[in-house]
């Protein structure tokens, strides 16, 4: 007997980063309810939360980690760590398909390769 693969489907709660479709304005915020659409407080218009991507926001100056769902598709986002306020850089990884924190070493190989 053939058995049948069970496929998880991640649930839309917890940490979440969001950007309204209409106007553009991103809201970082917790949520313990799975959330299928987003009301924007500004202008009141729906986003649909499908396909969400996701990343883990590691702080360098306290060491937190949080997990984030996100619509956002920009390369480089700021947001500050939840924890300490300390503002936390974060890349697209396009080899990995998800984003990831930038680290000080990044910074001193992006700094080197554009010296030479």
């Amino acid at each position: 007997m053939a058995r049948k693969k069970k496929f998880m489907r991640l649930e839309n709660r917890g940490f979440m980063l969001i950007q309204c479709q209409k106007r553009g304005e991103t809201r970082a915020f917790y949520t313990r309810d799975n959330l299928e659409e987003y009301r924007c407080r500004a202008c009141g218009e729906y986003t649909p939360l499908e396909r969400l991507g996701y990343f883990i926001q590691e702080c360098p100056c306290c060491e937190e980690t949080h997990r984030y769902m996100t619509n956002v598709q920009d390369d480089v986002l700021t947001l500050n760590c939840i924890s300490c306020g300390a503002p936390v850089d974060i890349e697209w990884d396009g080899r990995r398909r998800h984003y990831v924190t930038i680290t000080e070493k990044d910074y001193r190989r992006r700094s080197k390769r554009r010296r030479r």
